[in-house]
Parts: structure tokens; C-alpha cells; sequence
């Protein structure tokens, strides 16, 4: 019963006897008639064996209860002797019902299951491999932590047998994509050692970029920079003496070079890496357009985001419109290769129009994104949730902006629940999402009256920032200064004024420190928070003060507001019209309200 729950039915006698003989506890005098009617009339007869089994509690128990290492090894053998079409199937049903039989519902015996997929990940074989990769990411359970605990141990032929099946990218088995990514870092380093062809110190240079990528994925950011420089400075070498053979390396290195510096908080020098990225593949894709569009799509778009970070709104909308340019044309072509990176350049380009004011073509590019994510998130939540996530977020903002507050709340909280669900999983990565869709959750919520529920997700964001911000201020201060500023608002709803204003002056005080080192970036943010300070300083009767941080706010926006009124019009207004109720009341009564 165990051998035939562990793969899912036997189809003859002939089979079910062999599964049993393959057993050392039996041997060649395995005694089949009898289980065979057994199992017959307990599960149902196929036209010569026995039914295919569906995976349960009962079956998985059973497994536990009357199994060993022989009856596995028996299971495993008795499916390498099947004709080769038909083994991968097996193999998934045995490593499923294993995985299955590790979980919880099991209570202590459970330690069996997992002891059972420890022997069998010590002798695995390299064709075993990619179905166990499959199981490990769609089923739950310990695979993923077991595999990667191996990682040190195994061959470098078993390493490069993981690493191919690894899926392009999975919540699920992230510890495990580091650190095969780190293994094989290690192995190359030995192998190519001194005097080292120029292949060889290319292929050494990918190794490094995907690994820096890797890492950064993983949130190990420095860890991610300290890769992909050193894979920069080898293609960078290598690219002077044969650029035709090795430019593209370079391209790469400096793509995720940039993305690893903007996390970092260096805003500047990722404007640099990812310009020279964009130069070299736009020339690569002129002489190849096939090979290189995709890499320069992707290269635009994060032009538009580093541009976008610096202030520079226009060129960033012109460099994404460019990237969804191209990607739509990828897409109609060839949807399953292309459609994701169209749904994430989509979301970038609806957060660019956005912060030009243009609100309506920002929902219309943020709805098609998410309808794409959600088709690839039904088919791949482990792959797509991620970017799915994103672009609800997203689509909250513009759908409060356009006034559609219900719709804008349903959007901000299915982002925030994905979120929370990844950030258990993989929380150096999502975090920093996790704090930011809670933060638009906490606006919605007090734009709609919801002032205790906004009150709580605002208080959440604030106290993620401020572990961030502590660990990694370029990065995260700027965030925690936004959290401060929504919170100080929510509060003064709530009737905390005293508590509002603590918070609203801080955010205040970080912001000044942020436009010391980028006016142009940061002097907007500073004039929202000035605002939010002035209505605090207003309500408790400072009113000379409200009247200082009002006027500070609108000279400090006026220029913004000239070159781009759209954007910055909502806040404009909010900014005179505090000025004018505080000056009024100097001027009738020279008293607080």
C-alpha cells in the first residue's frame, strides 16, 4: 500500500510485482496476489493492477507508518526501469507524497518524512534533479531548506544539475538560488585559476553578474555590489581588447550595477552605470536586433526609473514610452517569453505618468499591467505574485487620485496582503515593498474616515522604515521620512496633535538633511512635509510658526510647480490655503483658532 500510494498507482501485475521484489525485504519471493486483491478492492481495480492514488493524509501516514529507506530506494529503482517518458511523472508523485508526508499534519512523524528526503537527496541523481526542483517550488515543505542545507556537500555535477532546473525566478526557493549561486562562484574561482583564457574569465564574469543579481534579489545588497563590481571590472578588461566578442558582458554588469547602486542609495553613479548600459545596447541592437532589443528594453526602463529618482520626469517618461515600445512589439510576437517584461515596464510607465499629474493615461498603462500579472500569477503565483503586488500598489495610488476611492482600497489591500505573504518567505527582499503598500494602505484608509485601521497601517510602515533606515540610511531615510509625514497627517485626524507635530518635525528634519545633498529630488518632498507641519502648528495654535513653514513650503514647490503644474497642483493648494487661514487669523485676531 505504501509502495503504490508513493507513486500513484501500478497499472499491472507484472509492475506491482516488480515494485515489490525491487524491495531488499522481500526479494525475488515478494508475495503479490494477496496486497494485489487488497489494494483492488480498497482503491479500485485498473484493467490489470491497481488504480491511480490521489495523495492523502491516510495514504502520506501509512507511508510513515510502514516505510523505510529500502522501500524508497525499491520506489526509485522500480521507476528507472520504466520507459523514459514515463519516469517523470513517477518521480513527481513520489517526491510530492514525500514532501506532503513532511508537513505538520503529521505531528512527530513527520521527522521520518524529512529523514526519508535527506537520504534520498544523498544519493540523487542528475536526471532526479529537475523534478525534485518542480516539487520543491509547487509543493510546500521542507525540500527547499533540505536542498539548500546540501548545497555544500554535493558534487559540482549535481550544483550545475540544480542550477539548470532552477525556475528563472521563485519565492519559494530563494536560499536555495543564493546559494547555488555562491557554490558555483566558488568552484569556478578554483578551476580557472592563474592564466585563464578569455572564455573562461568571461564565463567567470556572468557567473559573478547573475550571482550579483542573485543577491540582490535576496535584499544582500552590498554582497550583490561587491559581485557584480568584480564581474564589471573583467568585462570591462576584457571588452578593450575584443569588444565584439564581450560588450554585451559589459552591458550586463553595468545593468545590474545600477539597479544594485540605486539600492544602495548612490542615485548619481547608478545614473552613470545605467546610461553606459543603455549607449552599449542601443548599439548592439542596432546590429542585432533580435539578440539585443529585449536587453535594451529592459536597460530603458531602468534608465527611466534612476532618471526618475533624480527629478529628471520627463526623460525618464521618454526613456520608458521607448521600453514599452519595444517590449509590445516582443510581446505580440512571442507572449510567453515577452508578456512579463511588458506587464513591468507597463507598471513603470503608469508610475511616470503618474508623477507628471497625467492620471488617466497612468491607470490605463497600471489596469493592462495588472491584468497581465494576474493571468501569470494564476498560472505562477511563486514567479509572479511579486510583480502582480507592484502593480496593485501602483493602481491604488492612480485610482484614489482619479477618485475611485472604494476601487483604490481593494487594489492597496490585495497588494498589502500579497506583500505581507512574500515578506514571511523572503523578508530582506520584501520588506521595503511591504512597508510602502502599507503606506498607501494607511492614506486610503484615512482619506476614507478609516482613521484607526489607517492609523495602524501607517504605524506599521513607520516602524519598518525606521529598522531599515537604521541599517541603511541613504537608502531608506528618504522612506522613513514619507512614513513620518503620512503619519503625522493621520494622527492630527485621530485629535493627537502633540504626537502629530513629534512626527511631522521629524520628517521635517530628515528631509532638510536629504535636499543638503540633492535639492532637486528632495525640495518637493520637503514641501509636502512643511505642509503637513504647517496644518499641525495651525491646530495647536502656533500660528506664526504655521505661517513660517506654509511660506517656506510654497517658495521651496513654486519652481516645481512652474515647470510641471500638473504634478504639483494638488499640493499647491493645500499649501495656500493653510497660509491663508493662519494668516488670516494673525491678522483679525492675532490668536490661535
Amino acid at each position: 500500500m505504501s509502495q503504490v500510494t508513493a507513486l500513484g498507482g501500478v497499472a499491472d501485475q507484472r509492475g506491482l510485482r516488480r515494485l515489490l521484489q525491487a524491495d531488499g525485504h522481500f526479494g525475488v519471493r515478494a508475495p503479490v496476489d494477496l496486497p494485489l486483491d487488497d489494494l483492488r478492492r480498497l482503491y479500485g481495480a485498473a484493467p490489470d493492477g491497481v488504480a491511480p492514488l490521489e495523495p492523502d493524509l491516510i495514504g502520506e501516514h501509512e507511508i510513515l507508518l510502514s516505510g523505510d529507506e529500502d522501500m524508497i530506494a525499491a520506489c526509485r529503482a522500480w521507476i528507472a526501469s520504466l520507459p523514459e517518458q514515463d519516469r517523470s511523472l513517477r518521480r513527481r508523485t513520489l517526491f510530492t507524497v514525500l514532501q506532503r508526508a513532511a508537513r505538520p499534519d503529521h505531528g512527530v512523524r513527520a521527522a521520518e518524512a524529512e529523514a526519508f528526503l535527506s537520504d534520498l537527496l544523498a544519493t540523487l541523481y542528475p536526471d532526479e534533479v529537475p523534478d525534485l526542483i518542480a516539487v520543491a517550488v509547487e509543493t510546500p515543505g521542507p525540500l527547499p531548506r533540505l536542498l539548500s542545507d546540501a548545497v555544500p556537500r554535493v558534487s559540482a555535477e549535481m550544483i550545475e544539475a540544480i542550477f539548470q532546473a532552477l525556475p528563472e525566478q521563485s519565492v519559494a526557493i530563494a536560499e536555495l538560488a543564493d546559494r547555488v549561486a555562491e557554490r558555483r562562484l566558488l568552484d569556478m574561482r578554483k578551476r580557472i585559476g592563474n592564466g585563464a583564457s578569455q572564455e573562461d574569465e568571461a564565463a567567470f564574469a556572468v557567473l559573478l553578474i547573475n550571482g550579483g543579481f542573485s543577491l540582490g534579489e535576496l535584499g544582500r545588497r552590498e554582497a550583490a555590489l561587491a559581485a557584480t563590481e568584480e564581474g564589471l571590472a573583467i568585462c570591462r578588461r576584457l571588452t578593450e581588447a575584443r569588444p565584439e566578442a564581450f560588450e554585451q558582458y559589459l552591458g550586463a554588469s553595468l545593468h545590474n550595477l545600477s539597479g544594485q547602486l540605486s539600492d544602495l542609495g548612490q542615485l548619481e553613479a547608478a545614473l552613470a552605470a545605467s546610461e553606459e548600459a543603455v549607449a552599449i545596447r542601443c548599439r548592439l541592437a542596432e546590429a542585432r536586433p533580435d539578440a539585443f532589443k529585449p536587453g535594451l528594453a529592459g536597460s530603458l526602463g531602468d534608465l527611466s526609473r534612476k532618471l526618475s529618482d533624480l527629478g529628471r520626469c520627463e526623460s525618464a517618461l521618454a526613456a520608458i514610452q521607448q521600453a514599452v515600445a519595444i517590449n509590445r512589439l516582443l510581446a505580440e510576437a512571442r507572449p510567453d517569453a515577452f508578456e512579463p517584461n511588458l506587464s513591468h515596464t507597463l507598471t513603470n510607465l503608469g508610475a511616470q505618468l503618474s508623477h507628471l499629474g497625467q492620471w488617466e493615461a497612468a491607470l490605463a498603462a497600471t489596469e493592462e499591467a495588472v491584468m497581465i500579472n494576474r493571468r501569470l500569477a494564476e498560472a505562477r503565483p511563486d514567479k509572479f505574485e511579486p510583480s502582480l503586488a507592484v502593480s496593485l500598489h501602483n493602481l491604488g495610488d492612480q485610482l484614489f487620485a482619479l477618485g475611485r476611492r472604494e476601487a483604490a482600497l481593494a487594489a492597496s489591500e490585495e497588494a498589502v496582503a500579497i506583500t505581507r505573504r512574500l515578506s514571511k518567505v523572503w523578508p530582506d527582499a520584501f520588506e521595503p515593498n511591504l512597508a510602502s503598500s502599507l503606506g498607501n494602505l494607511g492614506n486610503l484608509h484615512s482619506n476614507l474616515g478609516h482613521r484607526e485601521a489607517a492609523l495602524a497601517a501607517s504605524e506599521e510602515a513607520r516602524a519598518i522604515y525606521s529598522r531599515l533606515a537604521d541599517a541603511r540610511p541613504d537608502a531608506f531615510e528618504p522612506l522613513l521620512a514619507k512614513s513620518l509625514s503620512n503619519l503625522s497627517v493621520i494622527l492630527y485626524m485621530l485629535g493627537q496633535g502633540e504626537a502629530a507635530l513629534t512626527a511631522g518635525e521629524e520628517a521635517v528634519g530628515i528631509r532638510r538633511r536629504l535636499v543638503e545633498a540633492r535639492r532637486e529630488v528632495f525640495e518637493p518632498d520637503l514641501a509636502a512635509s512643511l505642509d503637513n507641519l504647517s496644518g499641525c502648528l495651525f491646530a495647536l495654535g502656533r500660528v506664526t510658526e504655521a505661517i513660517a513653514a506654509a511660506s517656506e513650503g510654497i517658495a521651496l514647490l513654486t519652481p516645481y510647480h512652474a515647470r510641471l503644474p500638473a504634478a504639483h497642483q494638488a499640493l499647491m493648494n493645500e499649501l495656500t490655503a493653510v497660509l491663508a487661514k493662519a494668516k488670516a487669523v494673525e491678522t483679525d485676531t492675532g490668536d490661535a483658532p
